[in-house]
């Protein structure tokens, strides 16, 4: 069972946008008949979020990336020096097309300039 304030919010998402809302339902509640009728197997996903790169040069107190209790705070420099290279991105962008799924590059907060 959803939790109360998940149910307010999604009333007020509904409320707002009510085609956005219409189509999450149905993304939603295919994936459930595919799960239950399809052993397990999920539909394809409503959204795909590449992190390009770990580089910010913030680090704000309040990020929950990167501040006082951020989840990226304890990454070694190698790892948030590092990025996704374009050949790689190309192969995921070929791989994910066939899902029609909506495609979202992020960083983190701001790219650093070198």
């Amino acid at each position: 069972m959803l939790p109360l304030k998940n149910w307010k919010r999604i009333i007020a998402k509904a409320s707002q946008q009510p085609a956005y809302a219409l189509q999450a339902g149905k993304m939603r509640f295919l994936s459930f008949l595919s799960y239950h009728f399809l052993r397990g197997k999920s539909a394809p996903p409503e959204t795909i979020s590449l992190l390009l790169t770990y580089r910010c040069n913030l680090h704000c107190k309040m990020c929950g990336q990167w501040g006082e209790r951020g989840s990226l705070k304890a990454l070694p420099p190698s790892v948030t020096k590092a990025y996704m290279g374009v050949s790689l991105v190309d192969r995921l962008i070929e791989e994910v097309k066939g899902f029609h799924s909506t495609l979202t590059p992020t960083l983190s907060c701001q790219q650093e300039r070198e």
